[in-house]
């Protein structure tokens, strides 16, 4: 074998291992991504079912206060609905689901 064959050999087989190692880290990465971005789904509803938490408990503080007031009730009945609704979507997102 002459030296340009070797060479020819050497370049061909670093291309093969560039490339295959090239494609393993880009599908890596977008896994990573995936569940980055399933991990920040997953705070942002903590974060709204928190706040329909905090706005219900107001809510009812001021239900308290005037019984009779049926826009407080009528809101407080919202506030369930969606926090249940977000309930829902937190257990979806952990089952893997969008």
């Amino acid at each position: 074998m002459n030296l340009t064959k070797i060479a020819g050999i050497i370049t061909a087989l670093a291309v093969i291992i560039g490339t295959a190692w090239s494609l393993d880290s880009r599908w890596a990465y977008r896994k990573d991504f995936a569940e980055l971005g399933k991990s920040f789904q997953r705070y942002q509803v903590e974060q709204q079912i928190d706040q329909t938490t905090e706005r219900m408990w107001s809510t009812e503080d001021r239900l308290k206060k005037q019984p009779a007031n049926a826009e407080l009730q009528e809101r407080k009945r919202e506030l369930e609905e969606r926090k249940r609704r977000l309930e829902q979507q937190l257990n979806t997102i952990e089952k893997g689901g969008k």
